[in-house]
């Protein structure tokens, strides 16, 4: 299995984009490095994302609905196929 790299690398776009804040690029690098390189799909926790980046679960929300809002991520819900309830998101790098 290849090591993962020491770093992540964020879209330009995404740093040139206006309507994203910093704390925003935070969220989207945080989530970047729980993603497969190759795949650019993870499946972090809301809480581990929030940790990382110091914020709330509810100011994690926002974040997260500016970053699909405006293209750079897509996050598909996901349940234990046992009991049906939610298990984490699974959190798509969009190619921007």
């Amino acid at each position: 299995m290849e090591e993962r790299k020491p770093f992540v690398m964020l879209p330009k776009s995404l740093v040139k984009d206006e309507h994203i804040k910093a704390a925003t690029i935070g969220v989207y690098a945080s989530i970047a490095v729980c993603c497969h390189d190759q795949y650019k799909l993870g499946a972090p926790s809301r809480a581990t994302i929030a940790k990382m980046c110091g914020m709330n679960n509810n100011t994690l929300g926002k974040h997260l609905k500016v970053l699909v809002d405006r293209g750079y991520i897509e996050i598909t819900h996901r349940f234990d196929s046992s009991g049906g309830g939610k298990t984490s998101n699974q959190y798509k790098l969009l190619n921007v």
